[in-house]
């Protein structure tokens, strides 16, 4: 019965999976603040050591967190592409080994190499879960996918954005 409600629906194009606003503030917010704490102390006095080495720890910590923290995740029949603030990178299937869960949020993570890469910072929700797994069955089939389906009421990563027209 499953295998027929399956052939009936048409395959998912694309699956968007869209990284926590809140997670993507805190950690902005985190990294701006220390550039703001030397930048604000070296105002009144010279920057020591500590103020210096506070100050490039925040540089390098937001140009990571710009490079590197995705802002969505688009699954395709390609692969998936990774889009972050200032940079954007196409996973083909062939190099992903696996999909995996983040320990704490349950978001998305997928092992390139040694290298594990996340695609989302949250869990995706009942039918994102579904068009994700029947677009990796489909178009990866080398990939190991270890991702447990998310309870049936979860809200969507898209939740509060607009729809795509």
């Amino acid at each position: 019965m499953a295998d027929s409600n399956r052939a009936n629906r048409p395959e998912p194009d694309s699956v968007r999976l869209y990284s926590s606003r809140r997670s993507w503030a805190f950690a902005l917010l985190g990294s701006l603040l220390l550039i703001a704490g030397p930048l604000a102390v070296a105002v009144s006095r010279p920057l020591g050591a500590p103020g210096i080495a506070a100050l490039v720890v925040g540089v390098i910590a937001t140009i990571a967190l710009l490079f590197d923290q995705p802002t969505v995740s688009i699954v395709r029949v390609d692969g998936i592409e990774r889009r972050c603030p200032l940079s954007k990178r196409h996973l083909g299937w062939e190099q992903i080994e696996s999909l995996d869960r983040l320990r704490r949020s349950g978001g998305v993570v997928a092992k390139v190499g040694r290298r594990r890469m996340v695609l989302c910072d949250r869990r995706e929700g009942h039918l994102e879960h579904l068009q994700l797994i029947e677009l990796v069955e489909t178009n990866g089939p080398e990939v190991i996918v270890r991702l447990p389906e998310p309870d049936i009421d979860s809200r969507p990563t898209n939740i509060y954005r607009r729809k795509d027209r």
